[in-house]
């Protein structure tokens, strides 16, 4: 019985994703805890450090969102890292939202690699202004023969109700099925079986990511360091072949230093055009 129940799970592991093609799209999310805001505090060598922890743990995607860019420096912090992925070996832009316009204003990115998408446009949420605290960015980006849209969100913090916010994103036009794969991702500090996903889930979007992401302020005694699972991506695209999370902390052997890049893992799909 034993051996037939893990023949069974291999079997549903399998068949849960069909095989990345080589030009699968890989799409990465990132609450980068206050992205040009205290990195231009540190000294200049910390600061060299962590963009170069950003960037190579972002390099391997095709399009980066990242929340919590801070109003102030944070668009220089985006450009910063842009151009150290241009010294990676592919081209990369990047775009910068305008500030959110209700109460922890904030900035979003996009950044991807030229050679892959295009992006056709990207703007605030016009709709979700008034009822959330930061509207969602969005981003129109045209592949070979399809055409993705990103929903870019930061939800309000636990103590102020993100599950409020969260029901009223299906209400967003934008997010009407139209023929673009729709990708909703971002830091929503709620886990997404929460029932405030449930409008979203009625639009077809299907949560992917099935891990805690944030961090805790130390490691245990037996290594665990992942505290909640608030970073997640949500979509309808029919062909993902892979999803997970990026653990960057692992390359410290210091946990207070992986903590000074930001207090979230990024998370990651894979899609086949």
């Amino acid at each position: 019985m034993t051996r037939l129940l893990l023949l069974l799970m291999l079997f549903f592991a399998t068949d849960i994703f069909a095989e990345c093609q080589p030009d699968a799209i890989s799409v990465m999310s990132w609450n980068i805890q206050n992205l040009g805001g205290s990195l231009y505090r540190k000294a200049p060598s910390k600061e060299v450090s962590e963009l170069e922890t950003i960037i190579q743990t972002v390099k391997g995607s095709d399009i980066v969102a990242i929340q919590e860019v801070m109003v102030s420096t944070g668009a220089k912090a985006i450009a910063l890292i842009a151009d150290g992925l241009n010294r990676t070996g592919a081209k990369w832009d990047y775009s910068v939202s305008d500030p959110t316009s209700g109460r922890g204003s904030e900035r979003y990115a996009f950044l991807w690699k030229t050679s892959k998408v295009f992006l056709v446009k990207a703007w605030l949420s016009q709709s979700l202004s008034d009822p959330l605290d930061r509207e969602p960015f969005i981003g129109q980006f045209r592949l070979k023969i399809k055409t993705i849209l990103i929903f870019n969100l930061h939800a309000v913090p636990t103590a102020k109700c993100p599950a409020c916010e969260i029901r009223q994103i299906h209400q967003e036009p934008a997010l009407t099925p139209s023929g673009s794969i729709r990708i909703l991702l971002g830091d929503f500090n709620l886990t997404a079986s929460d029932e405030a996903f449930d409008g979203l889930k009625k639009l077809g979007l299907i949560a992917r990511i099935d891990s805690k992401t944030s961090l805790k302020m130390k490691r245990t005694r037996s290594g665990v360091h992942l505290a909640n699972e608030y970073d997640n991506i949500l979509t309808d695209a029919p062909d993902v072949c892979a999803a997970g999370i990026n653990d960057f902390t692992q390359a410290f052997s210091d946990f207070s230093e992986a903590r000074k890049v930001s207090d979230h893992i990024p998370v990651f799909i894979r899609f086949n055009q």
